[in-house]
């Protein structure tokens, strides 16, 4: 049998910098992105002939949802064309720790769709399915690790845990020491594969695949590896298809020195785009002005530009209370009192003395 397979959707309003009405939606931009990738999820699902599909967890971000999420969700599903789909509870969807609640309940109303709330072992399908929706329950994580560790029929696991020593290959630092630990079930050869949500990062190793996400979710994803992604697993030939979503939103941040560096990290760009970019306060303003000017060219949807304290910036970025001030005088009269507070507070806390600036400020504006 064929399995279309994805996670992590994350059902919100908004996510990191990326907020605001879609102008061709009656939704914000993230809801409007769901639901054109639920559209092409459901399409490339019913092209390819997938006989069920298994959504690995967190289905929204909240254990609450908005009417706007809710409305958004369900126009989502209605693109489907009724294959049979199982939803695993993802620790975003939970409300309560005996999972009694959660914001995907509505979704088990639909006939062709199982809501799983507990560890089960489904065999219905041409191969056992070991179900593990989220738990930080010790006691029942041990005791699905010693059971997938002697289990004798061959059978496929779907998951959103952490597994040991795995994490969130952006940097950060993140790795998880408390989660099942991967190797000795798949030590087990009865265990074909782990398809594991949960940890956002698309990773194939073995036998064992974290999902990835379906779109971008914010600034702490990497795409190192790959693109958020759908999944088509076929049970016979143990072939694992993945498809990018072209309709994901990235979220990249990168620091750069010039505007050559910044035009190549920018042309590199794919898909629709979330940017932060960290660049010398000298020029600043000119990039924000650039990145402006040139979103639609670039796909950038949103986009945040950033300086370097004077602590954590070469010497050449310390300015002069003088050159402050300059700065100021030449800003337009048509600035609002915002920006120049901005402006102030952006510049004033990286000067070893900001107070001759500040009084001067103060004197002058108000």
């Amino acid at each position: 049998m064929k399995i279309g397979i994805y996670s992590d959707a994350h059902f919100s309003t908004c996510s990191s910098i990326l907020i605001g009405q879609d102008r061709n939606s009656i939704y914000s931009k993230r809801l409007a992105t769901l639901i054109n990738s639920f559209e092409w999820l459901y399409n490339v699902f019913a092209e390819k002939q997938v006989d069920l599909i298994v959504n690995c967890g967190d289905m929204t971000s909240s254990d609450t949802i908005t009417s706007e999420e809710n409305s958004a969700l369900s126009k989502s599903l209605s693109y489907s064309k009724k294959i049979p789909e199982i939803h695993l509870l993802g620790n975003h969807d939970i409300k309560d720790v005996g999972k009694n609640f959660s914001s995907i309940d509505l979704l088990g109303g639909y006939p062709h769709i199982s809501v799983i709330r507990d560890y089960c072992i489904v065999k219905d399908y041409d191969i056992p399915f070991v179900l593990i929706p989220y738990t930080s329950d010790r006691d029942i994580l041990d005791r699905i690790q010693v059971e997938l560790s002697f289990i004798e029929e061959p059978c496929i696991v779907f998951s959103h845990l952490g597994y040991l020593g795995e994490g969130l290959m952006n940097g950060n630092g993140f790795i998880d020491t408390t989660g099942l630990d991967k190797d000795i079930i798949l030590s087990n050869s009865s265990v074909r594969k782990i398809f594991n949500g949960h940890l956002h990062n698309p990773l194939n190793v073995g036998n064992y695949c974290q999902v990835g996400v379906l779109i971008g979710n914010g600034f702490g994803d990497s795409y190192s590896y790959s693109a958020p992604r759908i999944l088509i697993y076929d049970t016979q030939t143990d072939r694992l298809e993945a498809i990018k979503n072209p309709h994901a939103v990235l979220f990249y941040k990168f620091k750069v020195d010039s505007f050559t560096a910044l035009k190549e990290k920018l042309e590199n760009l794919k898909n629709p785009c979330c940017v932060q970019v960290t660049v010398p306060l000298s020029i600043r303003e000119k990039v924000s002005e650039y990145i402006a000017s040139h979103q639609e060219a670039y796909n950038i949807v949103e986009f945040r530009v950033k300086s370097e304290s004077v602590a954590n910036a070469g010497s050449e970025l310390i300015e002069s209370d003088s050159q402050i001030l300059e700065k100021i005088e030449k800003i337009s009269d048509n600035k609002s009192v915002l920006d120049l507070l901005k402006l102030f507070t952006e510049t004033a806390d990286s000067l070893p003395s900001s107070l001759p600036v500040m009084l001067h400020f103060l004197e002058k504006y108000f």
